[in-house]
């Protein structure tokens, strides 16, 4: 049980593995337990689980372009 309170106390537990057997959990049932547990790290639970299913360019931003940007709101671009 402490080993539990330790890991729930983390920073981010979601980076670390889960004590005792809870680690041999499918990625969709610990994505499960951080929204009943921790609902403060879901969003990066969430992340976690998306790359790991279906890769890290699904949420990874590519970085913003002001000069692209600007050209693409001028006038007459269609």
């Amino acid at each position: 049980m402490r080993r539990y309170s330790e890991w729930m106390e983390l920073e981010r537990p979601e980076e670390e593995p889960m004590p005792g057997d809870w680690k041999k959990m499918e990625d969709f049932e610990k994505l499960l337990l951080f929204r009943a547990l921790r609902p403060d790290r879901m969003s990066n639970a969430l992340s976690t689980f998306v790359k790991s299913v279906i890769g890290a360019r699904y949420v990874t931003s590519k970085p913003f372009n002001l000069e692209e940007s600007f050209k693409d709101s001028a006038p007459g671009r269609a």
